[in-house]
């Protein structure tokens, strides 16, 4: 069969060729409103470059920021502080080679800056005033299309885009007026090096040119689609009909115009595409078809989204953080304000005296809400960075359930609610921290009853469902929105948000649960039916094969008691109370308030044991323990490092410095009675 034809082609007249230089220098118009958007792109991209680098670097736009160098008044030089990936595939210059270093090193044809590229730029940087240019810098041999603006005093930005092949073809176009009076070939050769979509349509919409890019828009050669419409050649009619309509009104109305429109690839991917469509006329000024330049804008799009939603994210995050601090602010204040009166009543009553004793009691209360306050925010901060090292052994999830349920009882009995347990027959074997593993527990107990009236009733049942372990916690309380059941297990989420705040908390009980259970390996859920009834928490753990054979308990190693007693603390309260509560217990004790103190009263009393803080006012306690460790006389002692720091590279430093245990400040009475017996 022979070869379709295509159209013959008509060569333009002068005015057609002049009506063209038009279009043109529109088209350019148009592009630098294009640069300007980008540049407004790159400015919100700017303003979140530190947590979307990835985005910065993946622009198609050449972007750098530079600081000028001043002599008086006059700009002489400037250095590159910073630069995306564009900057290195649009001038050729690698970053590393560029960065920090003045221009006149880079290009050392700048350095008299006989073009005025200096002063231009460091106008900017003085002034203030953005500039929007095209210059030739010859050193590269390339054209850029830039525009530059003053981020703060004394830098500029620029952000820039390599038209060297815009030019280029500008000037191939300019040489080529004269031969287009007899052949239409040159223009067909330049649209084809063009990574443009590039075409001509009449009146009715049937393509009368089209570059290769067109070509590989549509997935056809360009011999199917001469003498077409986009309806009978795109895949998609509605995409084609819609197209059809847009060029029909272009046309009607005899104006430029740039639109946005979605055509898919061959393959299916969808893209989106930036149309700049032009009606052209006949000699009689007549509208006969319409020219059109179409580019691939996907990627700009995309990056424009993903700023939208950033902005998005980082204005909920500085919403939730303005929360958390007026959250934090409440929650301190409350057991403060009871300590401070408890003070002021204790330098008032006799000792003995019944209100002594309450204030003592809500001391001591108020104290350890302070310390689980503390204790949630570090664990959460330890969680999110991946900090929290699981001591795991196979443990029985009923017993470290029931025994929870124990301790937090006095808790329910205090609210007037019923607590159940309900434990299925048989061990529940899971391979675990059985410290964490109470903590998710407490923490479910503790948001049960915060949310539970008196007269409820908590119910916690273990058992295995599915292959997995499972403890849940369900309470007939105030219940949650199921739309905001998610976020409950966000940090700081709060399901109050009264200004009384009377059930308080920071909302990072639910959080600690979720990144306790996931380190496990697990996942933990809710559900509720809406407000007013109830909610239910799910815990899910993976199950561990049963012991053959379940060691005998060892019987429990008392307290103990009678020890010699060196403290290192440079707070004198801290130390002192500390000192009083090991005294109460039958320990002898000594007390030291700085480093050097205490290496000459360990040499002296020879102790059984020294706690001695990390943050000391002259010398680090791992200091002191690098000291104790050298005295021959002191290779019994054993030392126990006391800081509010219990990450595992702290622990790691302090085992190197000659400790043989860490305990957290404040340390609890009975784990620190533990250690001292285990020691």
């Amino acid at each position: 069969m022979p070869e379709p034809r295509a159209s013959p082609s008509i060569p333009p007249t002068e005015r057609e060729l002049r009506e063209a230089e038009e279009r043109a220098r529109a088209r350019a118009e148009e592009l630098e409103r294009t640069v300007d958007e980008l540049r407004r792109a790159e400015q919100a991209l700017r303003e979140s470059e530190a947590k979307y680098r990835g985005l910065f670097d993946h622009m198609t736009n050449g972007f750098t920021l530079c600081r000028v160098i001043f002599e008086g008044d006059r700009p002489v030089d400037y250095v590159h502080e910073e630069a995306n990936l564009a900057f290195e595939a649009q001038t050729g210059l690698r970053r590393d080679a560029v960065l920090g270093r003045r221009i006149s090193e880079v290009l050392p044809g700048l350095r008299e800056d006989p073009a005025g590229w200096i002063e231009l730029l460091g106008n900017v940087a003085r002034t203030g005033e953005p500039v929007h240019y095209e210059r030739h810098l010859a050193e590269l041999g390339r054209w850029f299309e830039a525009t530059a603006y003053r981020p703060k005093p004394g830098y500029f930005a620029v952000l820039f885009l390599d038209v060297t092949e815009r030019k280029r073809t500008e000037e191939r176009l300019r040489e080529s007026t004269t031969l287009l009076r007899e052949s239409t070939q040159l223009l067909r050769a330049i649209s084809d090096t063009s990574g443009d979509v590039i075409f001509a349509k009449d009146r009715d919409g049937r393509m009368r040119f089209a570059n290769p890019g067109t070509a590989a828009l549509v997935g056809k050669p360009a011999g199917e689609i001469l003498g077409k419409t986009d309806l009978e050649f795109l895949s998609d009619p509605a995409v084609g009909r819609q197209i059809m309509e847009t060029d029909r009104h272009i046309m009607a109305s005899g104006e430029p115009a740039e639109v946005e429109e979605a055509v898919p690839l061959p393959d299916g991917r969808p893209r989106v595409w930036l149309s700049r469509k032009t009606p052209y006329r006949d000699a009689d000024g007549n509208v006969i078809g319409l020219l059109g330049i179409s580019r691939d804008i996907t990627d700009r799009k995309r990056i424009e989204d993903a700023l939208h939603e950033a902005n998005e994210r980082l204005r909920e995050a500085d919403r939730r953080k303005d929360e958390f601090i007026s959250v934090l602010s409440h929650e301190l204040r409350n057991p403060l304000a009871p300590i401070l009166s408890s003070i002021q009543l204790l330098g008032r009553a006799a000792p003995d005296s019944p209100q002594a004793a309450r204030a003592r009691e809500v001391i001591h209360r108020q104290a350890e809400h302070l310390t689980r306050l503390v204790d949630d925010l570090l664990d959460v901060t330890r969680v999110t960075r991946g900090k929290i090292q699981l001591q795991r052994r196979r443990v029985d999830l009923r017993d470290v359930a029931r025994r929870t349920c124990d301790d937090h009882r006095a808790i329910f009995d205090e609210r007037a609610v019923e607590l159940r347990i309900d434990m299925t027959p048989g061990a529940v074997w899971i391979e675990a921290d059985p410290t964490r593993i109470s903590q998710i527990v407490g923490n479910l107990l503790q948001n049960a009853a915060k949310f539970t009236p008196a007269g409820g009733t908590v119910f916690v049942h273990t058992g295995v469902a599915h292959g997995q372990a499972e403890l849940r916690v369900r309470d007939d309380g105030v219940g949650m929105d199921p739309g905001e059941i998610d976020r409950m297990f966000e940090p700081f989420a709060q399901a109050e948000r009264s200004l009384a705040r009377t059930r308080g908390g920071l909302g990072l009980g639910l959080a600690l649960v979720r990144g306790l259970v996931e380190l496990h390996g697990g996942t933990a859920r809710a559900d509720s039916q809406g407000p007013g009834r109830g909610a239910e928490f799910v815990v899910t753990l993976p199950l561990a094969p049963a012991p053959e054979a379940e060691a005998t308990r060892a019987a429990e190693r008392g307290a103990a008691t009678g020890l010699s007693v060196l403290i290192v603390e440079d707070n004198v309260d801290a130390g002192q109370s500390l000192a009083d509560l090991l005294e109460l217990s039958g320990h002898r004790v000594a007390l030291a308030h700085d480093g050097r103190t205490g290496i000459a009263l360990a040499g002296e009393l020879v102790p059984d044991v020294v706690l001695c803080d990390i943050g000391l006012p002259d010398v680090s306690g791992f200091d002191v323990a690098r000291a104790l460790r050298a005295d021959e006389r002191l290779r019994r002692t054993r030392l126990v490092a006391l800081s509010g720091y219990a990450q595992r590279e702290d622990l790691e430093k302090a085992r190197e410095a000659g400790f043989d245990a860490h305990l957290p400040k404040p340390p609890s009475l009975d784990r620190l009675e533990a250690l001292l017996g285990a020691l």
